[in-house]
């Protein structure tokens, strides 16, 4: 039996959060005299409860972090439910490899990274920031900003909503 890669991600994420939990429940029985259950405990606490980002992180799916301002456009592609928008970029501050992110879809964000992989198959190189979500943490409503670069300057424009 072949396992997908979502199956086989749920069942290392509950696994180690078993083993999690039986770590846990044998230092609060066995480790009542020891002092170190005092650090072992919230430790195992943090642990199991980021293990689910730090695999998926570890598996290479694409991030809702925000990058830098730096970015590198290389190629987007719009979701089969135009849910997200997966967008692929280089960060030349951290690593000259590429990187995934996603956000949630709209059709203005579709629009202005269309217009950034137009610019790019004409020979423009195009940046791409992915602006913050506003303060509430909506990431519905969260932005993306396309920056031609001038080949010669290295200086970028922004291409903004004017276009």
């Amino acid at each position: 039996m072949i396992l997908d890669m979502e199956t086989t991600k749920v069942f290392l994420t509950v696994s180690i959060f078993v083993l999690m939990s039986f770590s846990l429940l044998v230092a609060i029985r066995y480790g009542k005299v020891n002092k170190w259950t005092y650090v072992l405990i919230p430790f195992i606490l943090v642990l199991s409860m980021t293990v689910k980002t730090s695999i998926e992180n570890m598996l290479g799916y694409p991030t809702k972090e925000v990058g830098s301002e730096q970015q590198l456009y290389l190629t987007h592609f719009v979701g089969v439910n135009k849910e997200w928008i997966y967008i692929w970029a280089i960060d030349k501050e951290v690593t000259w490899e590429p990187r995934a992110f996603k956000i949630v879809y709209s059709k203005n964000n579709e629009k202005k990274l269309q217009d950034a992989k137009d610019q790019q198959g004409a020979g423009v190189p195009v940046g791409v920031a992915i602006e913050p979500p506003p303060l509430g943490g909506d990431t519905s409503k969260q932005t993306v900003r396309v920056n031609v670069y001038n080949k010669f300057t290295g200086a970028q424009k922004s291409n903004g909503d004017s276009q």
